[in-house]
């Protein structure tokens, strides 16, 4: 009798065994099928794999966040959100996922919902490239240009590298008739990244309007350089 028992405990202990590794190889397989449609751009299929392997596992975390940038693609922003903000009850250090969430809220204009997220991200990485531009940027979509000016100061202080700051920083000057300022922008912008054409653009139009003909001439010509050339 016990010899018998022995053998179909065992006997359980293989076949749940084999429906877990069957399940653990089916979700993963889903995942990777997922990250196949997606390479190819058939979101149809990759939605569905992605939804199926997190069905079987909801902290897979690649479904989630594959899923999750789908959705805010095809401009199902609502869909996207709730996939983002599962992730990060999740993984809640997830700086991609908290600023890929402030990027889908500043899509649907929910914008103080945005600006706390990239303060989120801004917490856990300081030096993020982009959450303080954005934060500008937002700042200035909603024609809060003084705040705008604000965060994008900030941004270039605690990431002087980035021109994206320094260049809107510039625009806004120039809209403002604040000529020095702007050129001070601009050059910074040039500084942080010298091959990106619009600043020297912008830098020939201001000494251009100011009357100094020859350095308005040598930035048009690396304007050119870098846009039409790439040099």
């Amino acid at each position: 009798m016990k010899k018998k028992i022995v053998k179909f405990l065992m006997k359980s202990i293989i076949v749940v065994s084999i429906i877990i590794v069957a399940l653990y190889i089916y979700q993963g397989w889903n995942t990777y099928a997922g990250l196949l449609y997606y390479q190819f751009n058939y979101h149809k299929g990759a939605i569905s794999a992605f939804e199926k392997a997190i069905n079987y596992n909801h902290k897979d975390a690649y479904a989630l966040t594959y899923l999750a940038k789908i959705y805010q693609q095809r401009g199902d922003y609502d869909k996207a959100i709730k996939r983002y903000k599962e992730l990060i009850i999740l993984f809640p250090d997830n700086v991609n996922a908290h600023y890929d969430l402030a990027f889908t809220y500043r899509e649907k204009k929910l914008y103080d919902k945005a600006i706390e997220e990239l303060n989120n991200v801004l917490k856990m990485d300081p030096e993020h490239l982009y959450a303080g531009y954005d934060i500008g940027f937002i700042y200035r979509d909603m024609g809060e240009i003084d705040k705008a000016i604000s965060a994008y100061k900030e941004a270039t202080r605690v990431n002087p590298e980035c021109d994206y700051a320094y260049y809107d920083l510039g625009f806004i000057y120039k809209e403002r008739g604040e000529i020095d300022k702007a050129i001070e922008a601009f050059e910074g912008a040039v500084k942080a990244n010298r091959r990106n054409p619009y600043p020297h653009y912008e830098l020939g139009v201001l000494y251009e309007q100011i009357g100094m003909k020859k350095k308005a001439k040598k930035e048009f010509r690396r304007y050119h350089r870098y846009h039409d050339f790439g040099l």
